[in-house]
């Protein structure tokens, strides 16, 4: 048995194609984790990055922020650079492309990226009101669909508690991934963060979280623990939730969760990216 323990930086960058620039500004987010990326807008630029890094760094997460319908921003520019990238580095490259339709699906597969992470919501309520995207569930899956179907590998991101911190559609994310063939299936958490419209809402409860991470065990696909969440004295108490529902991927585990799984017999993998990739 192998626990896998992921960090990202800093042999996997994760890269803003937008810079801070986002026309919808979620209320969990308001463009806060831009800030945290590198920014480059620009085609050349991303290039003469990526090879400078080809030979220190394992791949690049390609992001940023997003139009009003829900599609990250200066993608489409950026896809021939993308395609050079896999031609004349050895990078992997992953991309959150937000919603796609068939014709962009196919276009990214064309330009080579080695998988995408999408989003998955469960609420119409929690899409119009925390996201501000005229859109329904099914418009996440969609997407999901048009990726597969493209040959794109897919890692869906499901977040416990994005409605204000309760439970709202999280269930209904993960039997909507009965419809396709995730490489892995992401759980992040809400993190209240300050100078968002959502700062002062609390994280959601162990009760509803142990609720969603024991229905992401029974699915029988790989399930990983992912960077965006509770850092504070919650976040052994996640990560022994975790354990105990089968969940043997995660983001910067503590030590304690590493010591943990090792008494229960894993093998402990360090591998430097996000804990997305297949």
């Amino acid at each position: 048995m192998i626990f896998k323990s992921y960090r990202i930086l800093p042999k996997f960058p994760p890269i803003s194609i937008s810079g801070e620039k986002c026309d919808l500004l979620c209320k969990h987010c308001g463009g806060h984790y831009l800030k945290n990326m590198k920014s480059i807008t620009d085609p050349k630029h991303l290039f003469s990055y990526c090879k400078k890094i080809d030979d220190k760094c394992n791949g690049i997460l390609l992001s940023g922020g997003f139009d009003k319908k829900g599609m990250l921003l200066n993608l489409r520019k950026m896809l021939k650079t993308i395609k050079k990238v896999k031609e004349k580095t050895q990078l992997t490259v992953a991309v959150h492309p937000g919603f796609v339709d068939e014709g962009l699906a196919q276009e990214l597969a064309d330009a080579g990226i080695d998988i995408a992470f999408t989003d998955l919501i469960g609420s119409e309520e929690t899409i119009r009101e925390i996201l501000g995207i005229d859109a329904l569930p099914t418009n996440y899956l969609n997407s999901l669909k048009n990726l597969e179907n493209a040959g794109i590998p897919i890692a869906p991101h499901v977040c416990i508690g994005l409605h204000h911190g309760k439970l709202k559609g999280e269930i209904n994310a993960l039997k909507m991934l009965d419809a396709c063939d995730p490489a892995v299936i992401v759980i992040i958490i809400f993190l209240p963060t300050m100078g968002t419209e959502m700062e002062n809402c609390s994280p959601p409860s162990i009760a509803d979280i142990s609720k969603v991470m024991k229905e992401a065990g029974e699915i029988s696909k790989e399930i990983s623990l992912g960077c965006m969440r509770p850092k504070n004295f919650l976040r052994e108490e996640i990560e022994m939730i975790a354990l105990k529902n089968g969940i043997t991927r995660m983001a910067l585990p503590s030590k304690k969760t590493l010591e943990t799984a090792k008494n229960m017999g894993y093998e402990i993998r360090e591998i430097e990216g996000c804990c997305g990739l297949p």
